[in-house]
């Protein structure tokens, strides 16, 4: 059961179901901005980490999205903090 649970995730965030899964992420992301302002601190070095991941498998265009929605994210978390 764990094994099966497990593949789950590694196809719907590595495999077939990449942009699903990557559609889920970077809602999950925005969501927690938009809950809590100082989540930004969390999400960003995450958001790069899984950047790189998709970036070592070769899916280039998912590397790009999750890279540049992290820098909005980061923007506007920022200038909520501001000001």
């Amino acid at each position: 059961m764990a094994g099966e649970f497990a593949d789950f995730f590694t196809q719907l965030f590595f495999g077939s179901g990449v942009w699903l899964g990557l559609l889920i992420l970077v809602m999950f992301f925005l969501l927690l901005r938009v809950v809590n302002k100082y989540s930004i601190i969390i999400t960003f070095p995450i958001c790069l980490l899984i950047g790189f991941e998709y970036l070592t498998l070769d899916l280039g265009w998912q590397c790009l999205i999750i890279w540049l929605a992290s820098v909005v994210i980061l923007i506007s978390g920022a200038q909520d903090i501001k000001g």
